[in-house]
């Protein structure tokens, strides 16, 4: 079991008695990093969200760093909040949340940006703070649009 720990600058690993196994802690200019989101995708690669950093931590199945991706700004490209990231497990594509941007991002398996969607507005297709996603086994993304009300789905790229 893995849990977004913010305060203790982590990611929790535990067994399913609750036992604290490891700890992933990533640092930026020798600080941790405050984090606030974790996702774990089919072949058990770990993407950890951190909301300040405006950027995703990607560590394999033993917890071990591979890359991070997303860079911090408010044009496209770039990420201004970010919540939640998901997997298409088909493609390798990740798509990440960002709440002040109201958009969702997308990259490739190497964490290399390709797109986004979305931005901010009330008809379909767009968001008011979108804040979490999930991604179905046939790659429909479903995005929690927190101030329109709604979970808006859409067909993968």
């Amino acid at each position: 079991m893995y849990v977004a720990a913010s305060h203790f600058s982590g990611v929790l690993y535990a067994d399913t008695s609750g036992r604290i196994i490891d700890i992933i802690s990533p640092e930026e200019d020798g600080n941790k990093v405050k984090l606030n989101n974790v996702f774990i995708n089919k072949s058990g690669r770990i993407y950890v969200v951190s909301e300040d950093q405006s950027r995703i931590y990607v560590y394999d199945e033993n917890r071990k760093f591979i890359y991070k991706f997303g860079e911090k700004g408010g044009s496209t490209g770039k990420l201004s909040r970010p919540k939640a990231v998901g997997v298409d497990d088909r493609t390798g594509r990740s798509y990440v949340v960002d709440y002040m941007r109201h958009t969702v991002a997308s990259y490739d398996k190497d964490g290399k940006y390709l797109f986004e969607f979305g931005g901010l507005g009330w008809s379909e297709g767009w968001f008011q703070h979108p804040v979490n996603l999930a991604i179905d086994s046939k790659g429909r993304i479903f995005v929690a649009d927190l101030f329109n009300q709604r979970v808006q789905v859409f067909n993968s790229w």
